[in-house]
């Protein structure tokens, strides 16, 4: 919330953008719809990772790529990226906080995709 108070959207880092609370939505929406277009559950693998979950509903999108992926917050504050075209889901920050720390090192320091490898 309070990042979306500084800044609603708009604010790119390496090919990522921060999405607006108007396209945030829209983004929880479309993920949502491809869900249930594909009949997916929203269950854990049976050893509780999330490479074969596709979407659920209590992610919240707030970064999206040129390529459609999306960095998603997790029900228990994980930032994980999902990946349009590939059934991983890595986590990629233990919360936003530190997905954000990261992202400002990063790009202080020059590096063009802060979040990279996956």
């Amino acid at each position: 919330r309070e990042l979306l108070e500084k800044s609603d959207g708009g604010v790119r880092f390496g090919d990522w953008e921060l999405l607006s609370a108007k396209s945030i939505v829209k983004t929880h929406a479309r993920w949502s719809k491809i869900a249930a277009e594909l009949a997916e559950d929203e269950d854990e693998d049976e050893d509780g990772d999330l490479d074969e979950v596709m979407w659920r509903s209590s992610w919240v999108p707030f970064a999206t790529s040129s390529a459609g992926d999306s960095l998603c917050l997790t029900e228990d504050n994980r930032v994980l990226a999902l990946l349009h075209a590939d059934t991983r889901r890595p986590i990629v920050a233990a919360s936003l906080k530190e997905c954000l720390d990261r992202v400002s090192a990063s790009l202080e320091e020059g590096n063009e995709e802060p979040l990279y490898p996956l």
